[in-house]
């Protein structure tokens, strides 16, 4: 989950945010839609996977990413 959490506090420029699990994504950080494609490819580049076009945007909080990762088996 800390790496998730990480990933999306570069992306937002901001280390000293509050990030959990339970954080959504758009009421609780303020991202767009596009904000959302575009943290997909943050997480493609670190992962090496891919995301279809509207799965990233269908996510509502930092726990949705990590299950759909660990999914994936991107986590050891």
């Amino acid at each position: 989950m800390d790496s998730v959490i990480n990933i999306i506090k570069h992306f937002l420029q901001n280390d000293e945010l509050e990030i959990n699990a339970d954080t959504r994504l758009a009421e609780d950080l303020g991202m767009s839609s596009f904000e959302l494609m575009e943290l997909s490819c943050e997480f493609e580049d670190e992962y090496d996977i891919k995301f279809q076009t509207d799965e990233m945007i269908n996510f509502q909080s930092v726990s949705q990413i990590y299950e759909f990762l660990k999914a994936r088996a991107v986590f050891e």
